[in-house]
């Protein structure tokens, strides 16, 4: 599912002009998915070379994993102030809600177990960017990020988000 929220995040940036949808990356998405953009095309390169260790090989993969975290991070990060379409994770479930075959929107067991995978996906991310931050030093527990991201989501979903 998130590797279907990257390609449609990427490709709807390409080609908007021809799908006039509404969802807009924020800057600091903008700034995330181009250093993502970056990343990838130079480990492509590093990967055409041939030259190089394996070492170098796993720095430059794990460069790619850090900056997709961070940009998945930043989709999540998405306050919905009026038109909650122009987020992109909302943008991207309306369009998963569709069944093309059928022409129809999803039943809602179907849909419904979409839903609970991407929010445990999200709750491991968010994991993950705390372990991350305290290997960087920036906390000396994990549970002290965790506990202050869980205090920002009571603050923002006390809020109406059409307010």
């Amino acid at each position: 599912m998130w590797k279907h929220l990257l390609c449609f995040t990427h490709w709807t940036l390409k080609h908007n002009h021809l799908l006039q949808l509404r969802h807009r990356l924020t800057n600091g998405q903008v700034v995330e998915h181009t250093e993502l953009l970056q990343k990838v095309e130079y480990l492509q390169c590093f990967k055409a070379s041939g030259d190089g260790t394996e070492e170098a090989l796993y720095a430059a993969q794990a460069d790619v994993d850090q900056s997709c975290l961070s940009f998945y991070i930043s989709l999540l990060d998405h306050t919905l102030n009026g038109d909650m379409y122009k987020s992109v994770i909302v943008r991207f479930f309306a369009v998963v809600a569709i069944d093309v075959t059928k022409k129809i929107l999803r039943e809602a067991h179907v849909y419904g177990s979409l839903l609970s995978g991407f929010v445990k996906i999200a709750q491991m991310l968010m994991i993950q960017r705390a372990v991350v931050r305290v290997e960087k030093g920036e906390a000396t527990y994990p549970t002290e990020l965790i506990n202050e991201m869980r205090e920002r989501f009571l603050v923002y979903s006390s809020r109406s988000p059409f307010s």
